[in-house]
Parts: C-alpha cells; structure tokens; sequence
C-alpha cells in the first residue's frame, strides 16, 4: 500500500460528487497526507477560495468562483486553476511526490509538478457523459508515469462489498505504483 507520500488529487469533478476517487483518496488518506482540488465552482460557489480540512491528512481546496465559465476558455480557465492551486501548495509548503488526475483536460497539472519530480497517476475513468478524443487519451497516458483504468462499480452494492471494492482498487494501484 501507499504511505508516507504528500499527495495532490486533482479532479474534474467535485469531492462531494459520487465517485470511487474521492473515497480512494479517502482511503489512502490514512497512511498519506492528501490534498484534494475541486474544479471551480459554479455560479453557487463561494467567491473565494475555501480550505475544508477534513480529517488531520485529508484537505479539500475550493478554488472559489469562476469568473469565467465560457467554453472557449476552458485552457485559461485550467491555467488558472493551476496557477491558484501552486499558490496555495506554496502556502501550505507542500511539495506533491504523487499527482493524481482523472481527465486528460488537466493536463496542464500532470505536466507542472512532473517537471519538479513528482509521480503522475493518471486514473483513466471511464467518462460516458463526455466524448475525449483519443488524441486527448494518448496525451495524457503519455505525460504519466502511471495509468489506471479503475473496475466499473457494482451498481447495487451493500456498503461493506463497495468498501471491499474500493480496499480492491486501492490495492491494484499501490501494486503498479511499487517504486514510489
């Protein structure tokens, strides 16, 4: 298993979305110091960026409000979101050793921290609602070190098979990851 790493999540959905990374984190979280990044909020956002410190080695960092959502401004928006995201691991003096992402869109983090020798993780989800090119699948598997394709979870479970599903995954993962 994974332990004793600083590691950043970053995600393009929320931590209180459903979902088995935010659970994964959740889990990890017990031998790692994690910090999770929300993508920006939506107009019900906060208009400043919020820090919910969830248990000691669990943090949730809301970026706040985006100022701009228009489509075409998807990449500024993303730099941003970065930029925002180093001043805060600046503050915190947290160093990543692992990046976690799930969408070839962030992208643009994979490559920053990989640049200051962190581990990339990309955790290729399966994404129904939205079409990614493979040219955007290929990008991404070749800017990480790492890339997991997570099981598709059971749709009716009992909570003790779905934390055994996750424990599983959790697993699977640590086991490609040995020489970190």
């Amino acid at each position: 298993m994974i332990s004793d790493k600083r590691i950043l999540c970053v995600s393009s959905s929320g931590w209180e979305e459903p979902g088995e990374l935010p659970v994964i984190c959740e889990m990890l979280s017990g031998a790692n110091n994690i910090i999770w990044i929300n993508p920006f909020g939506r107009f019900n956002a906060n208009l400043l960026p919020r820090i919910d410190r969830l248990k000691e080695n669990l943090t949730v960092y809301y970026p706040g409000f985006n100022f701009l959502p228009l489509p075409f401004l998807g990449t500024f928006n993303r730099s941003r979101l970065l930029l925002h995201t180093k001043m805060y691991l600046l503050e915190r003096d947290f160093e990543p050793e692992l990046v976690i992402f799930d969408h070839p869109e962030l992208i643009n983090f994979a490559a920053a921290f990989k640049k200051r020798d962190s581990q990339i993780l990309y955790y290729a989800r399966t994404v129904e609602e939205e079409t990614i090119t493979p040219g955007q699948k290929t990008a991404a598997r070749a800017v990480a070190q790492y890339v997991y394709k997570p099981r598709k979870a059971p749709y009716q479970i009992a909570e003790e098979d779905y934390l055994a599903f996750i424990n599983d995954e959790v697993e699977a993962i640590s086991k490609i990851m040995v020489n970190i």
